[in-house]
């Protein structure tokens, strides 16, 4: 997320179908939304219209820990790396691959957008089986993007200890390496190694999300041990909208009894908001929300010093869709300053409020 934003809350607390949101915020000068949609498993990305840039994040997939069938202990599982980019987008639908975490002896999948020439962050390694020594992390050498970095390296396994799973490479820092039992831990953005079996024999703990390597595993006198899986990868894709119309994404999706946080940029704009010259007013903010049930929505506006504002408790009784979505962006519900606090009960709320 943008460090000069403000966020939206929109928080469903009942069992509802959800759908998506559009929307505009009004200030002095108009601030442009900074839409995330987070991409946990492999799918399309289609372009909203009039997005022409994206900013484009990829983790690769964890490697696994060492398996054991003789006795002793397995070595940990390779961090993802992680790469970004800015890229120019047109209309259309881009493939989004996002590589699983490593549960044999091949490396953790790979992350890409568009192409695997485009953006690319390399998954971890993973340790061959009755093997004590550890994967290297995914190796940001390797991989495809304006900025990357490497995953971090597994641990050796080593006397009663299996070896801890390297981190996944943080969106700023390369991935912790793991050290002895311990799984690495990993720097902002990035998914923990697992701990490696300890002790007692038994299998290694699973790397975390995206992109931990597994911990190794231990054996010391019958059956087979698994190392613990490699955490998945992901891939994340960013953009910024001014009240521009859109579908369905993973980012804008509202969940049932959750919340999302959508960013608003204010760069460039005034930083104190106020009536004198000079400073920013928050004058209006205009909705257009597919939803069913209005009463379960709960909206609230926060400013980048951490400011709150409740913009919708619990408006709109049984009516669906706060404005129209089939009339984007014309028919909005706009909530303007000194306006009615209340609105009546009925579908498709527009006008002002």
């Amino acid at each position: 997320m943008l460090r000069n934003s403000y966020t939206y809350l929109l928080n469903d607390r009942l069992a509802r179908l959800t759908f998506s949101i559009a929307f505009i915020l009004a200030l002095v000068a108009h601030g442009s939304a900074q839409v995330v949609s987070t991409y946990t498993t492999s799918g399309p990305f289609v372009v909203p219209a009039g997005v022409t840039q994206v900013t484009v994040e990829c983790w690769g997939g964890g490697g696994r820990g060492g398996q054991r069938s003789t006795n002793g202990t397995g070595g940990g599982g390779g961090g993802g790396a992680y790469a970004r980019s800015v890229l120019t987008v047109t209309p259309g639908t881009y493939t989004v691959t996002v590589g699983a975490g490593s549960t044999s002896t091949s490396p953790g999948g790979d992350s890409w957008f568009g192409t695997s020439t485009t953006v690319l962050a390399k998954g971890g390694g993973s340790v061959g089986n009755n093997n004590p020594a550890g994967a290297p992390g995914g190796l940001a050498s390797q991989c495809i993007g304006d900025i990357t970095f490497n995953g971090g390296d597994g641990a050796n396994g080593s006397g009663t200890q299996g070896g801890g799973g390297g981190s996944s490479a943080g969106n700023a820092a390369d991935g912790s390496d793991g050290s002895g039992v311990n799984g690495g831990n990993a720097p902002a953005g990035g998914g923990d190694g697992g701990n490696g079996r300890s002790g007692t024999q038994g299998n290694g703990t699973d790397g975390d999300a995206p992109g931990g390597g597994g911990g190794g595993a231990r054996r010391t006198s019958s059956g087979t041990r698994a190392g613990g899986d490699g955490g998945n990868g992901q891939v994340v894709i960013s953009f910024e909208a001014n009240g521009i119309c859109m579908g369905q994404l993973p980012g804008n999706t509202i969940p049932d009894q959750g919340c999302i946080n959508v960013g608003i940029n204010t760069s460039g704009l005034p930083t104190t908001l106020g009536t004198a010259p000079g400073n920013a007013r928050l004058y209006s903010v205009e909705l257009i929300v597919d939803h069913t049930w209005n009463a379960d929505l709960d909206i609230s506006l926060t400013s980048p010093g951490g400011a709150t504002r409740n913009l919708l408790l619990d408006k709109g009784g049984n009516g669906d869709d706060l404005g129209d979505p089939t009339n984007c962006p014309t028919a909005v519900l706009l909530l303007i300053d000194g306006g009615t606090a209340t609105f009546p009960n009925n579908s498709n709320l527009t006008g002002s409020y």
